[in-house]
């Protein structure tokens, strides 16, 4: 009796170990799926909170003396391209595109500040060039992460003369009259 009692208690033993990490790994795989699902769940709202600060419908549609149209779409669920139309006074349009070195949550964070910070010095009254080395200044101030922005600046005034930067982006293509042309666009170093 004894050689028998000491097997059920080692296949016992076995069962307990066997069912204990059955449990473990229903539990780890639990966890990894609300962790997974909480992540998506980030990522949908960082999505979200980058598409409502592109220029709405009505913005595009008020700019005078040209027709306007945007759309983006990131390589994953958030990433650094992004675009502007800013009104500014006197009847002129900014128009901005730009692409933030890397992708996802680190390129949407860095891509914001860029946008708000060439919004903000267009909208104060600066030049071009004045607006760009601005931009830039800040966006160097704190980078520890050395990333980068390249952008192409174009502002529309209302005798339909555009005045073009570059920031190490390609300069935009302007439809007129059917035909495509990229625009002359002063070159600089990336922001």
């Amino acid at each position: 009796g004894g050689v028998d009692s000491t097997q059920g208690l080692i296949v016992d033993c076995m069962i307990v170990t066997f069912s204990v990490l059955c449990l473990y790994l229903i539990l780890t795989k639990l966890d990894s799926e609300i962790r997974v699902d909480g992540y998506r769940k980030d990522l949908d709202a960082a999505r979200l909170i980058q598409e409502s600060c592109l220029p709405n419908r009505e913005v595009l549609e008020s700019v005078e003396n040209a027709e306007v149209d945007a759309f983006i779409l990131p390589a994953k669920e958030v990433g650094g391209d992004f675009y502007d139309v800013v009104t500014l006074d006197g009847g002129r349009c900014a128009f901005i595109v730009a692409d933030v070195s890397g992708k996802g949550v680190p390129a949407s964070l860095f891509a914001m500040r860029a946008k708000t910070l060439v919004s903000e010095r267009l909208r104060d009254g600066d030049d071009i060039p004045g607006c760009l080395e601005s931009v830039n200044r800040s966006l160097m101030d704190g980078n520890k992460g050395c990333m980068y922005v390249t952008l192409s600046l174009c502002i529309l005034c209302p005798d339909g003369t555009v005045t073009c930067s570059s920031a190490g982006h390609p300069p935009p293509l302007i439809r007129r009259d059917g035909d495509v042309s990229m625009a002359e666009a002063a070159g600089g170093r990336l922001l």
